[in-house]
């Protein structure tokens, strides 16, 4: 039953998907950029869907150190890793974390508008900073 109702969830999350990016057909679509997308891909991407308290103590770890270590697992052995990895990384899209990546070791550093954007996003005022822009 339970299965069931998931399976249900998740065509009326992917007839929304099919809204927004136009598609054609219902198995095998083709988005705007021409890559085809299956139905498994749509799955694994509608479970990337980040928990807002995840997102905010992330964001908050960030702030506070001014930096991220995160280790690159190996599939499936740690999913929060992977979380972390993908939020960076959309964050090193926005032009706000600078990404490092070394030895399996992926580092993320924040840059000025990061500071910015999550003094805004955390509700902090503007006499707080990262520790690493601190002097001792």
């Amino acid at each position: 039953m339970a299965f069931l109702f998931r399976f249900e969830l998740e065509q009326k999350y992917l007839f929304l998907i099919f809204l927004l990016l136009e598609v054609t057909s219902f198995e095998n679509f083709i988005v705007k950029n021409k890559k085809k997308i299956g139905f498994a891909s749509l799955i694994f991407f509608l479970k990337m869907i980040i928990a807002k308290k995840q997102k905010l103590s992330i964001y908050t770890q960030l702030f506070r150190d001014g930096v991220l270590v995160v280790k690159q697992e190996r599939k499936n052995e740690k999913k929060i890793n992977f979380i972390i990895i993908k939020l960076m990384k959309s964050l090193v899209s926005k032009g706000l974390v600078k990404e490092q990546f070394s030895w399996r070791f992926y580092y993320f550093t924040l840059k000025e508008e990061g500071i910015k954007f999550l003094r805004n996003y955390l509700h902090l005022p503007e006499n707080v900073f990262p520790l690493t822009y601190k002097q001792i």
